[in-house]
């Protein structure tokens, strides 16, 4: 997990998308001068036949329904990344909104722990046509070679957010803080805000971001997060 190969200071800025885990970080003094430079959303993924039928459902419901089916359908599986990424993290965040413990969760016989990043977990989900949870950046990477099909998209909880903070030097001395501030700007700078509108259209035709410039109210940010450089 980025945030804590942070923490042992072998970093000198992150890119995330986990708010809670985001603002913990700040809290502890390891991470100063975030900024929001994109979005997009999270979408739940799965075979056509869709057995836990999901589709048309928002997000919380979709989780629900794709616990309840797995006492009727042993065929039902969720494929987890289980790497406390931000994309696990929205997973757990979905099972707490359902009503579900996740410990519990995690340790049932349909619920499968890929521990790897998306595209493997993409690959996963695929072989055993189950459900699992993407970005749409790399949903929209793989989907070509994948016969698994969107089922929930757009949810409000499925809005994922990406920032940038460097590492603290008051925590870890050694970091280059200079370079990290460049880069900070740099992503919320109007050239890699251009870039984001159409970045991935080629494959897709839609972005895979959606930039942060103008966008703070939509994110839920402050205007400063999203365009003061820092200094």
């Amino acid at each position: 997990m980025a945030l804590e190969i942070a923490r042992n200071c072998d970093a000198d800025i992150v890119m995330v998308h986990d708010r809670v885990a985001e603002d913990k970080f700040i809290d502890e003094g390891f991470g100063a001068d975030r900024r929001v430079f994109g979005y997009n959303y999270f979408l739940l993924v799965g075979p056509e036949n869709d057995p836990a039928e999901v589709a048309g459902l928002n997000g919380t419901a979709a989780f629900i329904a794709i616990e309840e089916a797995t006492a009727e359908d042993p065929s039902v599986v969720f494929i987890s990344r289980g790497d406390q990424s931000g994309t696990h993290s929205r997973e757990k965040i979905m099972w707490k909104k359902g009503g579900y413990d996740y410990e519990e969760i995690s340790t049932s016989d349909w619920y499968r722990d890929a521990g790897s990043g998306m595209g493997q977990t993409l690959t996963m989900t695929e072989e055993l046509q189950g459900y699992t949870l993407s970005d749409s950046a790399t949903w929209g990477t793989y989907e070509s070679d994948l016969a698994l099909v969107p089922l929930v998209e757009n949810d409000e909880n499925f809005q994922n957010v990406y920032a940038v903070m460097r590492v603290n030097d008051e925590m870890c001395p050694d970091v280059n803080t200079e370079m990290a501030k460049k880069w900070i700007n740099f992503m919320i700078s109007d050239e890699v805000q251009d870039i984001l509108q159409t970045f991935g259209t080629e494959k897709t035709g839609l972005p895979h971001f959606n930039p942060g410039r103008g966008s703070a109210e939509v994110m839920g940010v402050t205007l400063e997060e999203t365009a003061d450089p820092v200094v």
